[in-house]
C-alpha cells in the first residue's frame, strides 16, 4: 500500500514539473573572478511568529444508511461439511458462512469464487477462519475482477481484515461496514468507488489502517473519522474529494501516515495537525489549500517526508521547519509563498530532495545550505532569488541535480561547483550571471544536462567541456560568449540538443556538432570547418550528388543518408568565379523544398520529389530569366553549382559545369 501511494507522490511531482528548462548559456573557461573565496554566511532568518490554531470544524452530519442490497432467493446454506462440525455447536461461524454464500454473486461480480456448501468453509478463497468461537475473520480477494460490496458484509461482526484493493469494486461503500467494530485493516484502495465516506466508519474505534485511495469518492472528510485514536495510516489520496480537512484529524494521536494528496480539498491547514508527534509522512499536495503553513508543523520532529506543493499556500516558509532535523524530503514548490528560505534550513542534516521551486521567494540563497550533504536534489527554480551562487554548494558532493534557473542570481559562476562529480543535471540559466564558465565543469563527468543560457556570460568556451561525453544537451545562447567553438566539442557524441547563438563566437563550426538532432548553429553563419572541393561529376559524402544540367531544368539529388535539423541541403546556382547565388535550392528532413531568388528573397518555383531509394529531387520550374542562369542553359557562360551539406553555405562544397 506504502509503495502504492510513494509512487503516485512522485509522478505528481513529476508532473509539475517538473524543471522547466530553458535551454541556452555560455561562457569561458578559467574560474569566476574572486574564485575560492567563500561566501560570507547568510544571517540566521528570525523565528516565524506561531500560527493562530485553526478553529474546530463543525461535525459532519451522519450518512445516510445503504440500502440493503438486494440477494438471490434462497440462498444455499452451510452444513456439516463446510462448517467441520455441527452447525449448531458452530452458531456463529454457520451465520457467517451463510451471509458469504448469499452475497458471493453479488461481490465476485463476474470473477469465480470456489464458495460453495460442498466445500470447507477453510478452503474457500480469500476466507480466513480464527478465533474462538471461531469465526470468519479476514475477507482478501485483490486483485480480482470484483462486482459491489453488498450491505450485508456488515453481518461479519468477527472481521479483524478486510483487504479488497485493486479488484475492481464499483458502488458506494455500505453504511454497514460501520457495524464491524473488531476490524482492524481497511485496505479498498485502487477500485472505482465513488459517494461519501461513510460517517460510519468513525465507530471502527479499533482501525489502524484505512486505505481507500485512488477511488472516485466525493464528498468531505467525515469529521467522525477523528475518533478513530488508534489509527496508524490514514490513506485518501487521489479521489475527488472537496471541503476542508477536518481539525478533528489532530486527535489521531498515533498517526504516522496521512496522504490526503491529489484531491480539491480547501481551507486552511488546521494547526492541530501539530499535535500529530507519531506522524513520519504528511502528503497533502495537489489540492486548493490555501493560507499559512502553520508554525505548529514544526513541532513534528518525528517527519521523514512533508509534501505540500501545488496548493495555493501563501506567506512565508516558518523558521520552526528547521526542527524537523528526520526530514528527508522537504517539497513546498508550486504555492504562493514568499519571503526568505530561512537559514535555518541548513540544520536538516538527513534532507536528501528539497524542492522550492515556483513561489515568490526573495532574497539570498542561504550559505547554510551548504551543510546539507545528503542532499541529492535541489530544486529552487523560478524565484525571484537575488545574490550570488553561495561557494559552499561545493560542498554538496552527493547532489545530482542543481537547478537554480529563472532568477535574479549575481555574480559568476563559483569554481566549486566543479566538485559535484555526482551531478547529473546544472541548470543555472535565466538569471544575470557573468564572468566566465569555470574550466572545473569540465570535470563533471556524469553530467547529461548543462543550462546556462539567458545570463551575461563572458569569455571563451572551455575546451574542457569536451569531456563531457554523457551531455544530451549543452544551452550557452544568449550570453555574450566569444572566440572560437572548441573542436574538443566534437567529441560530445552524445548530444543531441545544441545551443550557441545570441553570441558572438567565430571561427569555424566543427563537422561533428551537426549530429546533434535538434540545434541552432545554422544562426551562427558560420563555415563549416570542412569545405571539400571537388571537380565537376565528383561523387561525395554518403552518397552521389548529380548536377547534371538540361536547357529546361536543373535537377539534383540529396542522398537519403543526409540528415540534418535544419537544411539537408543548401545548394547555390552561380555564375562562373566567386559564388554569389542568384538562386538557392534548400532542402530538409521533412521532405520540403523551397527554391529561392538570393537577391529579392521571393520563391522561384519548382517541385521536390521523393525518390523510391528515400533520396529528394528537385526540379526546377525554370531555369531561365532574372535567374542569371539563363546564359548557362545557352552555352554563353559555364555556370558553377555549389552543393552546401550541413549548413547555410556551411559544409561539402561541389563544383560542377554542365
Amino acid at each position: 500500500m506504502r509503495a502504492r501511494w510513494l509512487r503516485f507522490g512522485v509522478m505528481l511531482v513529476a508532473s509539475l514539473g517538473v524543471v522547466g528548462l530553458a535551454l541556452a548559456l555560455g561562457m569561458t573557461r578559467g574560474e569566476a573572478p574572486g574564485a575560492g573565496a567563500q561566501t560570507t554566511a547568510t544571517p540566521t532568518t528570525a523565528a516565524t511568529p506561531a500560527t493562530t490554531a485553526t478553529t474546530a470544524t463543525a461535525t459532519t452530519p451522519a450518512t445516510t444508511a445503504t440500502p440493503a442490497t438486494r440477494l438471490p432467493a434462497n440462498p444455499p446454506t452451510c452444513t456439516t461439511t463446510t462448517l467441520g462440525g455441527t452447525r449448531a455447536a458452530n452458531a456463529r461461524l454457520a451465520s457467517d458462512c451463510d451471509t458469504l454464500l448469499a452475497i458471493e454473486s453479488t461481490l465476485a461480480g463476474t470473477a469465480t469464487l470456489n464458495w460453495a456448501p460442498t466445500l470447507a468453509l477453510a478452503s474457500w478463497e480469500g476466507i480466513t477462519v480464527s478465533g474462538t468461537p471461531k469465526r470468519v475473520t479476514k475477507l482478501q480477494l485483490q486483485g480480482k475482477d470484483l462486482g459491489i460490496l453488498p450491505t450485508q458484509l456488515g453481518r461479519l461482526t468477527g472481521l479483524i481484515e478486510i483487504i479488497l484493493y485493486d479488484s475492481g469494486l464499483t458502488g458506494s461503500i455500505p453504511t454497514q461496514l460501520g457495524n464491524l467494530t473488531a476490524l482492524r485493516t481497511l485496505y479498498l484502495y485502487g477500485n472505482q468507488l465513488s459517494g461519501a465516506i461513510p460517517t460510519q466508519l468513525g465507530s471502527l474505534t479499533a482501525l489502524t489502517v484505512l486505505s481507500l485511495q485512488d477511488n472516485r469518492l466525493t464528498g468531505s472528510i467525515p469529521t467522525q473519522l477523528g475518533s478513530l485514536t488508534v489509527l496508524t495510516d490514514f490513506s485518501l489520496q487521489a479521489n475527488q474529494l472537496t471541503g476542508v480537512i477536518p481539525t478533528q484529524l489532530g486527535g489521531l494521536v498515533a498517526l504516522r501516515n496521512l496522504a490526503l494528496f491529489g484531491n480539491r480539498l480547501t481551507g486552511v491547514i488546521p494547526t492541530q495537525l501539530g499535535n500529530l508527534t507519531k506522524l513520519t509522512r504528511l502528503y497533502l499536495y495537489g489540492n486548493q489549500l490555501s493560507g499559512a503553513i502553520p508554525t505548529q508543523l514544526g513541532d513534528l520532529t518525528a517527519l521523514t517526508v512533508l509534501s505540500l506543493q501545488d496548493n495555493r499556500l501563501t506567506g512565508s516558509i516558518p523558521t520552526q521547519l528547521g526542527n524537523l532535523t528526520a526530514l528527508t524530503d522537504f517539497s513546498l514548490q508550486a504555492n504562493q509563498l514568499t519571503g526568505v528560505i530561512p537559514t535555518q534550513l541548513g540544520g536538516l542534516a538527513a534532507l536528501r530532495y528539497l524542492m522550492l521551486f515556483g513561489n515568490r521567494l526573495t532574497g539570498v540563497i542561504p550559505t547554510q545550505l551548504g551543510n546539507l550533504t545528503a542532499l541529492t536534489k535541489l530544486y529552487l527554480y523560478g524565484n525571484q532569488l537575488s545574490g550570488a551562487i553561495p561557494t559552499q554548494l561545493g560542498n554538496l558532493t552527493a547532489l545530482t541535480v542543481l537547478s537554480l534557473e529563472r532568477n535574479r542570481l549575481t555574480g559568476s559562476i563559483p569554481t566549486q561547483l566543479g566538485s559535484l562529480t555526482a551531478l547529473t543535471r546544472l541548470i543555472l540559466a535565466g538569471n544575470r550571471l557573468t564572468g566566465s564558465i569555470p574550466v572545473q565543469l569540465g570535470g563533471l563527468a556524469n553530467l547529461t544536462l548543462l543550462a546556462l543560457d539567458g545570463n551575461g556570460l563572458s569569455g571563451r568556451i572551455p575546451t574542457r567541456l569536451g569531456n563531457l561525453t554523457k551531455l544530451t544537451i549543452l544551452a550557452l545562447q544568449g550570453n555574450s560568449l566569444s572566440g572560437a567553438i572548441p573542436t574538443e566539442l566534437g567529441s560530445l557524441t552524445a548530444l543531441t540538443t545544441l545551443r550557441l547563438s545570441g553570441n558572438t563566437l567565430t571561427g569555424c563550426l566543427p563537422n561533428a556538432l551537426w549530429s546533434a538532432t535538434a540545434s541552432d548553429l545554422h544562426r551562427l553563419r558560420l563555415e563549416s570547418c570542412t569545405v571539400v572541393a571537388v571537380t565537376k561529376g565528383q561523387e561525395v559524402g554518403p552518397g552521389t550528388y548529380q548536377l547534371p544540367r538540361s536547357s529546361s531544368s536543373l535537377v539534383f539529388t540529396v542522398p537519403a543518408g543526409l540528415r540534418m535539423r535544419y537544411w539537408s541541403a543548401a545548394v547555390g546556382i552561380c555564375h562562373q568565379g566567386p559564388c554569389n547565388p542568384s538562386l538557392i535550392f534548400m532542402i530538409t528532413n521533412h521532405d520540403i523544398a523551397i527554391c529561392m531568388d538570393a537577391v529579392t528573397g521571393m520563391d522561384c518555383g519548382g517541385r521536390a520529389i521523393r525518390q523510391p531509394d528515400g533520396t529528394m529531387k528537385w526540379v526546377s520550374s525554370s531555369a531561365t530569366g532574372t535567374s542569371g542562369v539563363s546564359g548557362a542553359s545557352s552555352g554563353s557562360v559555364t555556370p558553377t553549382v555549389e552543393a552546401l551539406i550541413g549548413g547555410f553555405f556551411a559544409s561539402t562544397r561541389i563544383e560542377a559545369t554542365p
